[in-house]
């Protein structure tokens, strides 16, 4: 179970394919574009925010639980953080790495699965948008939809992810 991963492609070809297709057309549903031209879908309303384990200013700011009170979805930009998830940055986010990596080797996950799976275990039913087009890349964040973390281990990205235990 899980919530959708977007797959935001220009990749014609992968529409020939009625599977993708319909996989596709499920998770676009709910791209506000599509509300405002008026395609006949009801009244689907969602708001994109930056959001990943480098961003986790939506948890406490009060965006997620407004957006959460309201029934609105949030759909999340940025979740592996412009790759720096993946490399470089200071000893913090190498630290928040390191935590994310020994739960993907744990799981036996990839690591962009995990944090996939770890946004989309917020109460808000967070939507997240992955903008590649290499489809091993979005196999990768539909996995994140296939599994759930134990609340230890989300905490302890959380944690990482503030650099400090959370209160």
């Amino acid at each position: 179970g899980g919530a959708p991963v977007f797959a935001l492609m220009g990749e014609p070809a992968l529409l020939t394919d009625p599977e993708v297709l319909r996989t596709l057309a499920r998770s676009v549903l709910a791209l506000t574009v599509w509300t405002a031209v008026g395609v006949g879908f009801g009244s689907l309303v969602t708001n994109q925010v930056e959001c990943s384990p480098l961003h986790v200013a939506p948890l406490f700011d009060e965006t997620f639980d407004g957006l959460q009170d309201v029934g609105v979805a949030p759909m999340i930009w940025s979740p592996l953080a412009g790759g720096r998830l993946f490399q470089g940055g200071d000893a913090n986010v190498e630290n928040l790495r390191n935590v994310i990596k020994q739960i993907a080797d744990q799981l036996q996950r990839p690591f962009a699965s995990v944090v996939f799976a770890w946004i989309m275990q917020l109460p808000c039913r967070p939507l997240p948008l992955t903008g590649t087009g290499r489809i091993e890349a979005v196999g990768v964040a539909v996995e994140g939809t296939q599994f759930s973390l134990s609340r230890s281990d989300w905490f302890a990205i959380l944690r990482a992810a503030r650099g400090h235990e959370v209160a």
